[in-house]
């Protein structure tokens, strides 16, 4: 991949690459919620928590500088910004659907809702944090 569309396929996260003697550091900003350390043990990652607003962290991913682990850097960085961005996704479907469920407990009739049926596996506290399956993207 050329070095323009490797940077720009991490869009707004990309902050800058740096060579450390035989090794390569790509820095991206990432938001402080998000996952990045138990997602892959192979690979070095290094956190710096709370730059700038204290919103977002500077994230290190280091590698050796050859081609191969270059491209496995890549694609671990890609699956960190889908699984974060899927993480937040189904968060916010869930707090959607507690509230339209609110709705219904408040306009319905009390007999109706007994005889109300939800098919949800989801916990019942309000601050619930998605359980995500990561899965393996060998393509």
């Amino acid at each position: 991949m050329k070095y323009f569309e490797f940077i720009d396929s991490f869009g707004t996260h990309f902050k800058s690459v740096r060579l450390l003697k035989g090794y390569l550091s790509f820095d991206l900003y990432f938001p402080v919620n998000w996952i990045t350390e138990d997602l892959n043990k192979d690979v070095s990652i290094s956190v710096i928590e709370g730059e700038g607003d204290g919103k977002v962290k500077v994230v290190s991913f280091v590698c050796k500088k050859e081609k191969k682990e270059i491209e496995e850097i890549e694609k671990l960085i890609n699956k960190v910004i889908k699984y974060n961005r899927e993480r937040e996704e189904k968060k916010s479907l869930f707090n959607e659907k507690v509230n339209e469920l609110k709705l219904i407990f408040e306009n319905s009739k009390i007999d109706d809702l007994r005889n109300l049926k939800v098919n949800l596996d989801a916990e019942e506290d309000l601050n619930y944090e998605p359980k995500m399956v990561l899965e393996d993207d060998t393509e």
